[in-house]
């Protein structure tokens, strides 16, 4: 394919400013006085200054005076058609270098050097030059030497021997071909890292530049004629959304939005894209100019921070958790503990009065224990977090042992559990945090039935294309107000049937378990109808 068909020229129209303002790279243009006409905001980044503060002042000011020969020859060399890159050291703002690699093209129309200079610090910041660059091929090529900033005075001979030497040319490792001079801010564009489509008003692809490529992985024949939608489709968006953005750009007014698209290659990739409606004089959209900057690093560190964040109110949570079992459960048996033990002293060990306190004693320490386990569960469940074992898992086996297990509960409350498993189904999690759950909802059930009616549970098994493995527990029990309790459901400790013994652990270690899981779980109850429990597993 013909270069000029790669390179079209894109109407004059374009706001080029708009997108040269984005990109990462310093764009100038600087007249044959080494006087900046145009600078782009990139200056900040890379120099320290303003756009402003670099508009119409000499570039050489920002170069050390042992810098200044080899700018001027390099910008002759461009002139010349010798080369189209170089580097040189600039003094940043701060006062440290920056090494910058520039590619230029002259406009012999428009009397400037259009640059484009990018920050290649590294540890080698010194004047290359290329190994073809030889004493004898300098002296072919060097018809003359400059004595003024950009060659106004160009009728003396060149230098020679080791004045030659001081004026040293690092060539880019790629020449560029010069365009025509219209041409001169597409091909600015081209050089720019970001990435820019132009299309026609049907979205057809006229011209890429090499940012799109490179960000996309195409090659330049891949691209020209295809819709742009299909090389940046949109993975994940509303309707309604897409269809408030057309009618923007039918109307010719620029959008601006995130998108997440993939690559040739089909790996994900977060993009912002800014969408240049181009006009004609009588305000008829003509073409599109479209720029994506690559988000996709972005967005990764967006989610970790999001991830932290539901970390740490994880964390004081359980921290919360932890210092009620403290300050509540756990100091008042030891409270009990103290004072008997104090009291005991005191009374005849024959006395019945010495029996009952050696009781409540007895009883306190019994309360004590009873919390240090739990914590001491609640401990163990945490710790695994994060380092699960999975595994392949049979649910019906799980089921049955943990009917097994409450066998003589579930026969005294007459109960019938229908369990609904497809064939075959295995589940890849923790065979023992899948059993603790079972156990617990069974024991809840058996625990919180209705005293009018025998027990009936329905347990399904299913498999969600989208969710994962959706299990539903549902029991005819006696229920509670959700209304009421909605908040307090999964935490620990907290019980919504005050006639029946309890601690309030089962639902707080249900919950624990889906968690270090993965996994989800709602909840739905009415008093005197039962509870239904809706648990997925990724």
């Amino acid at each position: 394919m013909k270069e000029s068909q790669i390179q079209y020229r894109v109407s004059q129209e374009v706001k080029w400013e708009k997108l040269l303002a984005l990109s990462l790279e310093l764009f100038c243009t600087v007249d044959t006085d080494g006087i900046c006409h145009y600078t782009s905001p990139a200056s900040l980044d890379l120099l320290g200054y303003e756009a402003w503060e670099l508009t119409n002042h000499a570039l050489s000011d920002l170069l050390p005076p042992a810098e200044v020969p080899r700018m001027e020859h390099a910008f002759q060399m461009v002139r010349f058609g010798v080369s189209r890159g170089f580097r040189t050291t600039l003094t940043h703002k701060d006062g440290f270098e920056v090494v910058v690699s520039w590619a230029v093209t002259w406009s012999e129309e428009d009397g400037l050097y259009y640059c484009v200079g990018r920050n290649v610090c590294g540890p080698d910041s010194k004047w290359q030059t290329k190994p073809e660059d030889t004493q004898e091929s300098r002296q072919t090529d060097r018809p003359f030497a400059a004595t003024h900033w950009l060659g106004h005075s160009l009728e003396q001979p060149a230098a020679t021997g080791t004045e030659w030497e001081k004026v040293e040319l690092s060539l880019s490792p790629q020449t560029v071909e010069a365009p025509a001079p219209f041409d001169n801010i597409s091909w600015l564009a081209n050089k720019a890292s970001n990435s820019v489509l132009v299309t026609d008003r049907q979205g057809q692809v006229e011209w890429a530049n090499q940012g799109f490529l490179r960000l996309f992985g195409y090659g330049a024949e891949e691209v020209l004629g295809r819709h742009s939608q299909t090389l940046v489709p949109c993975l994940e968006a509303a309707p309604e959304a897409l269809a408030e953005v057309e009618e923007k750009l039918l109307r010719g007014e620029p959008v601006a939005y995130e998108l997440q698209s993939r690559k040739k290659g089909g790996e994900a990739i977060w993009v912002s894209v800014e969408v240049f409606p181009i006009l004609v004089q009588n305000g008829v959209v003509t073409r599109y100019a479209e720029m994506h900057t690559d988000l996709t690093a972005q967005k990764r560190t967006e989610q970790e921070l999001s991830q932290l964040t539901k970390d740490l109110f994880k964390k004081n949570r359980d921290l919360q958790q932890f210092t009620y079992m403290v300050s509540h459960n756990l100091r008042t048996p030891v409270a009990n503990a103290m004072g008997l033990a104090s009291l005991l002293t005191t009374i005849d060990k024959n006395s019945e009065a010495f029996a009952r306190s050696l009781s409540y004693l007895r009883l306190s320490l019994y309360r004590m224990d009873t919390v240090l386990r739990d914590m001491n569960t609640i401990l163990s469940i945490r710790d695994r977090r994060g380092a699960v074992v999975l595994e392949r898992v049979d649910p019906e086996a799980v089921v049955l042992q943990a009917m097994s297990a409450l066998e003589e509960q579930l026969r005294e409350a007459g109960a019938t559990i229908n369990v609904d498993l497809p064939d075959g189904l295995t589940l890849h999690t923790n065979q023992a945090a899948l059993y603790s759950i079972l156990f617990n909802l069974l024991a809840n059930s058996v625990k919180y039935r209705a005293q009018d009616r025998r027990l009936e549970v329905n347990l399904t098994f299913y498999r969600d294309p989208a969710a994962g493995t959706v299990i539903t527990f549902a029991d005819n029990g006696s229920g509670f107000d959700m209304e009421k309790n909605k908040d307090n459901v999964f935490k620990l400790y907290k019980r919504f049937h005050t006639q029946t013994d309890g601690r309030g652990m089962g639902l707080f270690l249900i919950k624990t378990h889906l968690d270090s899981l993965g996994g989800h779980v709602e909840v739905s109850s009415q008093p005197g109808q039962g509870t239904t429990f809706l648990l997925t597993l990724p």
